[in-house]
């Protein structure tokens, strides 16, 4: 938490009983070949090494304990059998599970987006709530009626190849 030296006791109280943390959005490079393999096994390792490290070192420098990323990791499923997705739990990190089987890609095959957290500390402010939002069938639901065979180009083009992906949380400390 925040220092909260100069700030009066009834803000103090508010500011100290409120859920802060970091959000680092990621967007893994996919590459290609055993090179791109490689490049993104070691960034996801490092990714995950630097959120424990901030997680775990009670450092006054840390601004906040409280880690979350969020983003296109390039898993195509993040498990253990997966040399990338095992970089990113080798260092306790917890994954959210999407409340929907939608993938995070257009496709709808594949969740490359995620949402990690260390669950000792920020676990307890997770509601359980996390999804995937299939906007393409729902805000363009004419241009995927009348033009489907083009649609992931126009979506790619004009918004992103990716779906959009949520986590709720509980704004206040239990």
């Amino acid at each position: 938490p925040r220092s909260t030296q100069g700030v009066s006791s009834a803000a103090s109280d508010v500011y100290r009983d409120r859920f802060t943390f970091t959000l680092a959005n990621v967007h893994i490079l996919f590459g290609s070949g055993k090179s791109g393999y490689l490049r993104r096994i070691a960034e996801v390792y490092n990714l995950a090494r630097w959120a424990h490290k901030r997680v775990t070192t009670r450092a006054e420098k840390n601004f906040d304990h409280d880690i979350i990323l969020i983003g296109d990791f390039n898993i195509p499923k993040a498990n253990t059998a997966d040399r990338v997705g095992r970089q990113l739990l080798s260092y306790g990190m917890h994954l959210t599970e999407y409340g929907s089987q939608t993938g995070s890609n257009l496709a709808g095959s594949d969740h490359y987006d995620q949402i990690a957290f260390h669950p000792d500390h920020t676990g307890s402010k997770f509601t359980g709530k996390s999804g995937v939002f299939d906007f393409d069938k729902a805000v363009f639901k004419t241009i995927w009626r009348n033009h489907n065979e083009h649609f992931g180009l126009f979506t790619k083009c004009h918004l992103s190849d990716h779906r959009l992906i949520w986590s709720e949380w509980r704004n206040t400390v239990p």
